[in-house]
């Protein structure tokens, strides 16, 4: 098994080779988690930089070759979702267990993916999901914001709520948000 594996990542060290420049051995018991390392660092620069495409081919032989690396399969997850290729996001991660270390990230990839596919209903409660783990996701916030803007008729109050509570916990202010959610700097000492 090992030697199958060793192939497998001199296949993909040959498309990647910035990936294994610093794996020399590549028997070792380490090159399983090193390699998996590498290949999320590789394809968070390439999200970072914009390549989707090359980001969601790299990540998609990756967790062929580590099919029970959750951290790849959560990252593909996201590729996917910055590729706009929501369904194939859903898709992958249906069959995802959740523990208790991943659980907020599975429900804000599923929440974005849902949101990005139309479906609000299903957006909306994995956002609120997050919110129970982790009540100050700066991301869910700002999530449920866009959510709550898109439905017939906006949640104008509830939207406005959660867009500033995203900005209070560290997110960042949006042009599309400011102009439909007027935003004034809360009262001195409130929760905003």
């Amino acid at each position: 098994e090992k030697q199958a594996l060793a192939k497998r990542l001199e296949k993909l060290a040959k498309k990647y080779p910035q990936l294994m420049a610093s794996v020399t051995d590549l028997a070792s018991p380490d090159v399983s988690k090193l390699s998996s390392e590498l290949i999320r660092k590789e394809a968070r620069r390439l999200l970072q930089d914009g390549n989707m495409a090359e980001a969601v081919a790299l990540l998609r032989e990756a967790h062929n070759l580590f099919p029970e690396d959750v951290a790849i399969h959560l990252l593909l997850g996201t590729a996917h979702c910055h590729a706009a290729q929501y369904e194939e996001a859903l898709i992958l991660l249906a069959d995802l267990k959740e523990t208790k270390a991943n659980q907020d990230e599975i429900h804000l990839i599923r929440g974005t993916a849902y949101m990005g596919a139309g479906q609000l209903g299903p957006a909306r409660i994995e956002m609120e999901a997050v919110l129970k783990i982790k009540p100050d996701s700066s991301a869910a916030c700002y999530n449920l914001a866009q959510i709550l803007m898109r439905l017939a008729p906006p949640d104008v109050d509830d939207a406005e709520r959660y867009y500033r509570k995203s900005i209070a916990s560290g997110g960042t202010r949006d042009m599309g948000c400011d102009q439909f959610i007027v935003i004034e700097p809360p009262p001195p000492g409130s929760n905003a």
